[in-house]
Parts: structure tokens; C-alpha cells; sequence
């Protein structure tokens, strides 16, 4: 029987069947894509916070760094430009929602 190797794993060819793959998400963390840096680049908790830069992400998406931290640049040769959606989605919305935010600040004391 042939043989498909991922990463040295055997998968026996044909054998391969469709599955819920949902697992419970342990804390992941890396210190880059090929795992040879010094420092940690990326943090993956158990409540499912991704860290950039930082090993205890407060957030959702926490990126921590010196330089950019998000660039976002659009190809798009049509009139459409580049776009960020801030989008909040609610099963009972009421007047007032505040439904999206940017917030802008900055540290005297260097920590955050």
C-alpha cells in the first residue's frame, strides 16, 4: 500500500476519512515559523488569544513591538482602495450600542 509523508508521519494512502478535527486548544507558542529564533515570535493561549510579540496576549489579538504594527496595503487597481471593517454583530442591538472603537494613548512611563 503506498504511503503519504507529512512531516514524518505515515498516512496509509486511501485511508483518510472525513471527522470533526475539533480538539481542545492547548497553549501554543513559537519562536518563529521555523523554531530556531531565541525569543518567542508567537503565543497561542487556551482561552484562544494569539500573541505576536508578547507570551501573555491580553487580547483577542495582542501585538506587541517596536516598530508598525499593522500595515495594511491594497493591490487593488480599481477604485475600492484599501479597507478595515470594525464590524459588531448583536441579536438584540439597542440605540446607543457602541459598536465599534479606536483608541489612541500613549504611556508616560514607557510600560504598558
Amino acid at each position: 500500500m503506498a504511503r503519504t509523508t507529512i512531516n514524518s508521519l505515515g498516512v496509509p494512502a486511501g485511508t483518510i476519512v472525513a471527522a470533526d478535527l475539533t480538539y481542545p486548544l492547548t497553549t501554543f507558542s513559537s519562536t518563529g515559523i521555523d523554531d530556531n529564533a531565541d525569543a518567542t515570535a508567537i503565543t497561542i493561549d487556551s482561552s484562544e488569544k494569539v500573541g505576536i510579540g508578547t507570551t501573555s496576549p491580553a487580547a483577542l489579538l495582542h501585538i506587541n513591538g517596536s516598530g508598525d504594527a499593522i500595515r495594511v496595503t491594497s493591490t487593488n487597481s480599481g477604485a475600492g482602495g484599501t479597507q478595515v471593517d470594525l464590524l459588531h454583530f448583536s441579536a438584540s442591538p439597542a440605540d446607543g450600542d457602541d459598536h465599534a472603537s479606536i483608541n489612541f494613548g500613549g504611556y508616560y512611563s514607557g510600560s504598558t
